[in-house]
C-alpha cells in the first residue's frame, strides 16, 4: 500500500508539470504571435534602438528614407522592379531585407488597399502562406500595414505604406527555424522604418 501511494504522487507531480509546461508553451506561443484582427489605427512610436549593436542605422538621401539594417549584412542596390535596396546576410542569404516602392496615384492612399487584415489574407493566399498577425499603426504620422507571413519554411514580416506618390514595401525574410534568433531584430527594422529623412 505504502509502494502505490508514492507512485501515484509521482504520476500526480508528472501530469501536473506536464499540463503546466502545456499551458505555458500555449502562451509563449500566443504571446510571440501577434493576433490577425487589428480593427483600429496604433500610434507606435518609431524604434530608435540597435539592439545593442547588432542593428546600424542606414538613410537613402536620394530615395528619402531611413531605416535600420542588421550589422556587417551585404547590401543590393537596385534591381528596377524587384526592389530599391536589398540586405541579405553574409552566412544565411535565405535572411533578406528588401525595400521596393511603386508610383502610386498622389491621392491614393494605404486605406484604399483595403482593411489590414482583408489585404493580409490576400497577400498571404498569393504566396502560398498563413496570415499569423496584422497590425494598423501609425508612426511619425504616417500610417502602415504590417503583416506576419508563415510557410512551412519561412517566417516574413511585411510593412506597407503611401507617402509622397508611391507605396513603400519593406519585407524581412527568414527561414522559419532562424525566426526565434531574429524576431527581435525584423521588429525593430519594420518598426524603425520611415520613408523620410
Amino acid at each position: 500500500m505504502q509502494q502505490q501511494q508514492p507512485a501515484q504522487s509521482a504520476a500526480t507531480r508528472r501530469t501536473f508539470v506536464t499540463d503546466a509546461v502545456s499551458a505555458a508553451s500555449a502562451i509563449a506561443i500566443a504571446a510571440a504571435v501577434p493576433a490577425v484582427a487589428s480593427a483600429e489605427t496604433v500610434e507606435v512610436p518609431r524604434t530608435t534602438s540597435r539592439l545593442g549593436g547588432l542593428l546600424e542605422p542606414y538613410s537613402d538621401t536620394g530615395r528619402a528614407f531611413k531605416m535600420f539594417k542588421p550589422l556587417g549584412w551585404n547590401k543590393f542596390d537596385a534591381i528596377p522592379g524587384e526592389y530599391d535596396v536589398k540586405f541579405t546576410d553574409i552566412i544565411n542569404p535565405a535572411e533578406i531585407l528588401t525595400l521596393s516602392t511603386t508610383a502610386v496615384k498622389s491621392e491614393t492612399t494605404l486605406e484604399a488597399l483595403g482593411d489590414v487584415t482583408a489585404l493580409g489574407e490576400k497577400l498571404a493566399k498569393g504566396r502560398g502562406a498563413q496570415l499569423v498577425g496584422a497590425r494598423d499603426r501609425r508612426t511619425d504620422g504616417i500610417r502602415f500595414y504590417d503583416l506576419e507571413f508563415v510557410t512551412e519554411r519561412l517566417h516574413v514580416l511585411r510593412t506597407l505604406c503611401v507617402y509622397r506618390g508611391r507605396l513603400w514595401s519593406l519585407e524581412a525574410t527568414t527561414t522559419a527555424r532562424a525566426w526565434p534568433k531574429r524576431e527581435a531584430t525584423y521588429r525593430a527594422v519594420v518598426d524603425g522604418f520611415v520613408p523620410r529623412l
